[in-house]
């Protein structure tokens, strides 16, 4: 991992992998991708993962003004909506 430093620390010397791997924060870390296979296509990504949501022992974020505490899944794309926030805020144009 590359560390901030200068310029480049925005988040004055907060430790982003040591707040990840701290024990009581229960984070999974996947080797395996959990996205399905077209989640590359260029024009018409799914980028919903492919883990049900049941799978993923998740639990609400803590309170803070970064985090939207109503998720209850792991990742920025639920699982179970048919639509996620890309739709009509990220474009996928062919050319």
């Amino acid at each position: 991992m590359i560390k901030e430093s200068g310029q480049d620390d925005d988040d004055y010397g907060f430790d982003e992998q040591a707040w990840m791997n701290q024990p009581s924060k229960n984070n999974t870390f996947r080797v395996e991708t959990a996205l399905f296979p077209n989640a590359r296509n260029l024009t018409k990504p799914r980028c919903m993962p492919r883990v049900q949501q049941r799978q993923m022992n998740a639990t609400g974020p803590s309170q803070s003004e970064l985090f939207d505490e109503s998720g209850n899944f792991l990742g920025a794309v639920s699982p179970v909506s048919a639509d996620s926030w890309l739709t009509g805020w990220t474009g996928f144009p062919e050319s």
